[in-house]
């Protein structure tokens, strides 16, 4: 596909973005989207990830699963992974861990993990939303102490 297509995708998703501003949250859009490929131009989250924070790996993308068609197979398995993103606080043992859970499951939803001493079995915090607003100031207020 073109990167026409995708230009367009982005500029619904950015409309999408103004219209939750508003109070029309993507969750009130009537037709779900495709995502035109390639699947390479969509941009990363834009994040707060505030000092003493290392970036591990960052595979969040601005794709918002509340307008993504479920039948849209290739952009849920590419992009709604098991591993999204992996913050360690070079200032103690914590880690912050963001993932899709299931993966690539249209049904699925985002989790957050507070992590100490890689003690996974038993997360400082844990949060499950399908909310990506939601999930990028979880993810700001953890960098910053805040959770």
């Amino acid at each position: 596909m073109s990167e026409e297509h995708v230009k367009g995708y982005l500029k619904k998703l950015s409309e999408g973005k103004r219209k939750r501003k508003n109070g029309f949250g993507a969750k009130h859009m009537r037709e779900k989207i495709f995502v035109e490929k390639p699947l390479s131009l969509v941009k990363k989250q834009p994040l707060r990830i505030h000092a003493g924070w290392t970036v591990i790996f960052n595979d969040f993308s601005e794709l918002d699963p509340q307008i993504i068609h479920p039948e849209d197979e290739e952009t849920w398995l590419w992009m709604f992974l098991q591993d999204l993103l992996y913050l360690k606080y070079c200032h103690g043992p914590i880690s912050l861990d963001l993932s899709w859970y299931p993966a690539g499951d249209p049904d699925g939803s985002y989790g957050l993990e507070l992590i100490k001493d890689s003690d996974w079995q038993n997360p400082l915090r844990s949060y499950s939303t399908r909310d990506k607003e939601k999930i990028v100031d979880l993810i700001n207020k953890a960098t910053r102490g805040k959770i």
